[in-house]
Parts: structure tokens; C-alpha cells; sequence
């Protein structure tokens, strides 16, 4: 029981660390396909595991998670079919600011980082939040 609570406690401080970061990842979802994102790190030894609701068309999702994160794992997921293939990943051995565009039809859209150092206005705005 009092393993539980803790582990609950570490879990409830993660997140609050996550809120005042600055370290996130961006899906800007211009394709037709539903998509998700997760994003798996460590915290001192303890994994973590981020994983936001689906991504409509045309719309954007933020996940903040926290500065201190190592080992970063990042996926993008196309959900408009049941085996959810994987779209595009990233690994970061440190915390840092990412972000992904998707475009193209629903069966196959492409995933493409997006550059937050680009001075064009859509780069500026994917990295922004």
C-alpha cells in the first residue's frame, strides 16, 4: 500500500515538473488521418509515459513533459486504423522543443519535423505554443 502512494506521489510530481517546462512536443495534424502522440522518458530511473488523446484533422495537440527528462522517445501514430502504424520518431537524449507536421491522405500521410530555428512563418508558429 504505502508502495503504491509513493509511487503515485513520484508520478503526481513528474507531471507538476511537466506544466513549468519548457520542453514539449508539438503535432500540427494538416493530414485527413485522426493521429496520437507518446512520449516515453526517464526521470531519474523511473519511466514515464505521456500519451495524448486523438488528434483530429486539422487541428494541434501539445504535450509538455518535463526539463529534466532523459532517454526521450517520441512517436507520432496514424489512429485512423485499428494497428495504428507508427508515422514518424524521434529520440533526444535530453529534454528540448519538438515538433511535427502531418499532411497527405489518410491512408498513408507523411510525418515531418518541423524546424524551430526556420525564420518562415508556419515553422515559427508550429514551434510556438
Amino acid at each position: 500500500m504505502i508502495t503504491n502512494v509513493n509511487n503515485y506521489c513520484e508520478q503526481l510530481l513528474t507531471m507538476s515538473q511537466a506544466i513549468n517546462s519548457s520542453a514539449y512536443c508539438k503535432v500540427t495534424n494538416n493530414s485527413l488521418c485522426h493521429a496520437s502522440l507518446t512520449i516515453t522518458f526517464l526521470v531519474g530511473r523511473r519511466v514515464n509515459r505521456i500519451n495524448s488523446p486523438f488528434i483530429k484533422p486539422n487541428s494541434s495537440y501539445v504535450a509538455k513533459y518535463p526539463s529534466n527528462a532523459t532517454n526521450i522517445v517520441i512517436q507520432v501514430f496514424n489512429r485512423s486504423f485499428v494497428e495504428a502504424p507508427v508515422l514518424c520518431t524521434k529520440n533526444l537524449a535530453t529534454s528540448g522543443r519538438v515538433c511535427f507536421r502531418l499532411i497527405g491522405p489518410e491512408e498513408h500521410p507523411t510525418c515531418n519535423e518541423v524546424p524551430c530555428s526556420s525564420l518562415n512563418a508556419f515553422y515559427t508558429s508550429c514551434c510556438s505554443i
